[in-house]
């Protein structure tokens, strides 16, 4: 799910991922993305990419909320500014970056982690 308020550049985000297969929900606000995921939870959010900083509801937020909720969500996160300056405990991703970089990061999120001996 892409939580996003620009529109260029949610759209732009929709289609790098688009591209590679992804089945992509978008949401323009932390609350639109909260009453989506309530009203079509069959449907399943596995990646939350969300702008840190938004207004309402920051991403790291929802996410959590996300979490509580039930789901196994992994969240990336994207802002301007350094990672090292990142409050959250979630994947960041400093912007700019490259749509490689975009992928990379959501293909780690994606990888399960072993199970535990």
């Amino acid at each position: 799910m892409i939580v996003e308020k620009d529109a260029a550049r949610s759209s732009c985000l929709h289609g790098c991922l688009a591209d590679q297969g992804y089945r992509i929900l978008t949401a323009d606000s932390c609350l639109a993305a909260h009453t989506l995921t309530e009203s079509e939870p069959g449907r399943g959010v596995d990646v939350l990419l969300a702008d840190a900083g938004m207004a309402l509801l920051m991403g790291s937020n929802l996410a959590r909320w996300i979490r509580r909720a039930g789901g196994r969500l992994k969240a990336v996160l994207v802002s301007e500014g350094e990672s090292s300056q990142r409050p959250f405990p979630f994947r960041f991703l400093a912007m700019p970056f490259e749509a490689a970089s975009l992928r990379a990061e959501l293909e780690e999120a994606l990888t399960p982690l072993p199970a535990a001996a």
